[in-house]
């Protein structure tokens, strides 16, 4: 097999070298063909992906050439491949990787019969939604190559080309936004901080330094967010690019905002009304609505008309709270942009029959766009519906109409004189009024912020006491910047070819090297740019500053590391090799779960030998883990029983170990008086947290040494002592150099 894969990798190679050179003859690309399609059946997965990745390759050359038969007979033969249906193992989902990247490729879409681009569809949808559940993976290979092929087509001469495409592959697009496993945030937090951050480091590395992190930490974690953002990032690059050029809505960003739109009433999931906060059916409508947020930015007139039906028609939708948010704001900015559709919501909000929710958020539309439109005229007819809500029966109708009064008063005084004065007054000044304010703050919208992306996507949302779990972390909009690595990590990647066929799938990324709405909301902003850009800023913003601020700065590297950095990229490789201090910390007395995960920190960052504890079975505790942030992964841990502490001390002894108490004694010395260097071992004993070390333990002892104190109560806190006597020794090991 691995013969067969370094033959298939070295006609891919040469094959391409051919195709540039224009040195290739069309009789020899078709029995090319014709050998790879038939070697697809029994080809296994280990070296299928380079077959998919030769007929990538010479199919577009094929398309250019009209032949139509041979590039239907190779997707079909594609299609019915074993390799996308069977996608659990790393070298399957490599291959699906290769075979999407083929299935994907704009030509080939374009060339093959309607049949068989509707059997391409129905494969990758079902192949998404089935795996949504179980790897999130396959998600990540679908999404990346159509955005990368939509990338491709990017450019005002293919037009046409990248919404033909759109449209065919809409439907996945739309799966891809929208599927995705529920997860546990607290643990997905814990994963950014610890497996994002690892990932950024590597950007400073060269690639050669680099490719050794991933293996031990693997790219899967938070998935679905990463997917998410690079569809919706890409999307909002298409109708950016052509909104800036022409002033008008990229056709294919028009075709899937009314695919998104009429979802609310085709998907059959959503028929139910039974819906639960953090559902998968609420979720689904929280992604719907957040990605038409992020792209009603591009919509021009004719496209806002042409939506406009639907988007009533969903406003009366029986939506939760959470989901009603984004419907509002979509509809805002729309109303905003195009005022000539206002009259349309005037007669719905003059219906005082309709749902309070629905009159709610018809209340929360009208009163923005009274407020935030730059228009000066008589704004009486959206006036006078929230003026008589103000009498409603239904609390949350009256709490609006005050709300969006307030609101309106605030930016355009002028249209509340006459009689209506003494009501703005009242809501203005009335203590009741004045709380109903200030703990429904959040139904007024702070547009500019509530509409940008990161507002849509990384606020997070509650309904009623439950927190919405649809939301994505900053850290995952960074997370696209690093696609290159990713991809490799996701795809299971270990070969010179594979990062070949990746760097090759990739290149419509690298051109653009843009950094979506991590400091900018302009997806097509350059990173670097963006960077020197916020220097200057700073710099002028505060000069005397400024070189300070670039000299210092918080770092998380060991700095007595030559090789920190890698390191901390990869700390399972030097995890055993790193020198440990001569240094034992016992804390078998101490019970208190908190104090013993503080001295498994202080025990790693130290780089004590071991670490000693009474039961491992406190590591298990919450109180335990919530404090260690892991360092008990990165230290030597020992159990010894309380029964069994005396004879393991002696032992220590006999086997060279100087036994050393921290305590105070009538004997003890003080601290930076006590020399632990000279090749000595130290077994450092801490007492129990409220008692000390017992006096037969002391005992026991060759010595014990104490803290200098100058205040009265004569203690610290068990893992407070450990953290100074530990750095004592620390610096006495060191010696005079910084190490």
């Amino acid at each position: 097999e691995q013969a067969a894969k370094f033959k298939w990798n070295t006609i891919a190679v040469l094959t391409r070298a051919l195709i540039n050179a224009s040195s290739l003859p069309l009789e020899d690309s078709k029995a090319l063909c014709k050998v790879a399609e038939d070697n697809l059946d029994t080809a296994s997965p280990q070296y299928a992906s380079s077959i998919y990745e030769l007929l990538r390759i010479i199919l577009p050359f094929m398309v250019e050439a009209g032949e139509k038969e041979i590039v239907n007979s190779a997707v079909s033969a594609t299609l019915v491949a074993p390799h996308l249906r069977e996608t659990e193992r790393k070298e399957q989902q490599r291959c699906y990787s290769s075979a999407m990247n083929l299935l994907s490729h704009p030509k080939l879409v374009a060339m093959v019969d309607e049949d068989t681009q509707e059997e391409i569809v129905e494969l990758l949808i079902h192949t998404v939604v089935h795996n949504a559940e179980i790897s999130p993976r396959i998600g990540y290979l679908t999404a990346l190559p159509i955005c990368c092929n939509l990338l491709s087509t990017d450019n005002e001469a293919q037009v046409d080309a990248c919404v033909a495409y759109g449209k065919v592959l809409g439907p996945v697009l739309f799966r891809l936004l929208i599927s995705g496993q529920p997860r546990a945030e607290d643990d997905e937090i814990e994963v950014y901080r610890n497996q994002v951050a690892v990932r950024f480091m590597e950007l400073s590395m060269p690639d050669d330094a680099s490719t050794y992190a991933f293996p031990n930490f693997p790219a899967l974690h938070g998935l679905e967010n990463v997917i998410r953002m690079l569809v919706t990032a890409t999307l909002r690059r298409i109708g950016k690019k052509h909104w800036d050029e022409n002033k008008t809505t990229h056709p294919l960003i028009a075709h899937l905002i009314n695919l998104f739109l009429e979802s609310n009433f085709t998907e059959p999931i959503f028929t139910s009304n039974n819906v639960m906060p953090n559902s998968k059916v609420h979720r689904m409508r929280m992604r719907i609505w957040q990605t038409l947020c992020v792209l009603g930015e591009f919509v021009d007139q004719p496209t806002g008309a042409a939506i406009h039906d639907t988007l009533l028609r969903c406003v009366r939708l029986n939506n939760m709270g959470s989901v009603r948010r984004f419907n509002e704001l979509f509809t805002i900015r729309l109303l905003l942009a195009q005022p000539e559709l206002e009259m349309r919501w005037k007669e719905l909000i003059s219906n005082y029959e309709e749902q309070p929710q629905i009159i709610v958020s018809l209340l929360t539309i009208i009163g923005h766009v009274v407020a935030c439109s730059p228009r000066k005229e008589n704004w009486g007819h959206f006036l006078e519906p929230i003026v008589a809500s103000l009498t409603a029966h239904h609390y949350r109708v009256r709490l609006l109409a005050q709300m969006m009064m307030a609101h309106i008063h605030k930016h355009k005084p002028d249209l509340f004189s006459g009689p209506l004065a003494p009501l703005v007054q009242y809501n203005a000044e009335q203590s009741e009024c004045i709380k109903w304010a200030t703990k429904n703050a959040d139904v007024v919208f702070d547009l500019e912020h509530d509409l940008s992306v990161r507002g849509v996507l990384c606020d997070r949302q509650h309904e009623g006491e439950v927190w919405i779990a649809e939301w994505v972390p900053e850290k995952t909009l960074q997370r696209v910047t690093a696609i290159d690595h990713e991809l490799n990590a996701v795809s299971s990647a270990t070969t010179p070819f594979d990062f070949w066929r990746m760097r090759d799938m990739l290149v419509p990324f690298h051109p653009n090297a843009w950094v979506p709405f991590m400091l900018t909301d302009d997806p097509s902003a350059d990173r670097t740019q963006v960077q020197v850009a916020t220097a200057e800023a700073a710099a002028t913003a505060a000069p005397a500053d400024a070189q300070a601020a670039t000299q210092n700065f918080q770092k998380k590297i060991l700095p007595w590391d030559d090789k920190g950095l890698q390191n901390e990229i990869n700390p399972r490789l030097h995890y055993e090799i790193r020198k440990r201090q001569p240094i034992i910390v016992v804390a078998s007395l101490i019970e208190n779960p908190i104090n013993v995960a503080a001295l498994t920190r202080c025990s790693e960052i130290f780089q004590a030998t071991s670490l000693v504890i009474h039961s491992k079975e406190v590591m298990k505790k919450k109180e335990f883990t919530n404090t260690s942030v892991t360092a008990e992964n990165w230290v030597p841990m020992e159990e010894v029983p309380l029964g069994d502490l005396k004879g393991w001390l002696q032992q220590k002894r006999a086997d060279g170990w100087t036994l050393v108490g921290v305590e105070q004694t009538a004997d003890s010395t003080l601290l930076p008086n006590y020399d632990f260097s000279g090749g000595k071992k130290s077994v450092l004993l801490l007492g129990a947290e409220k008692e000390g070390i017992p006096m037969d333990y002391i005992q026991l002892l060759d010595d014990c040494v104490e803290i200098p104190q100058l205040g009265i109560i004569r203690s610290l806190n068990v893992h407070v002592s450990a953290a100074i006597t530990l750095y004592e020794c620390t610096r006495q090991l060191a010696g005079n150099q910084h190490q």
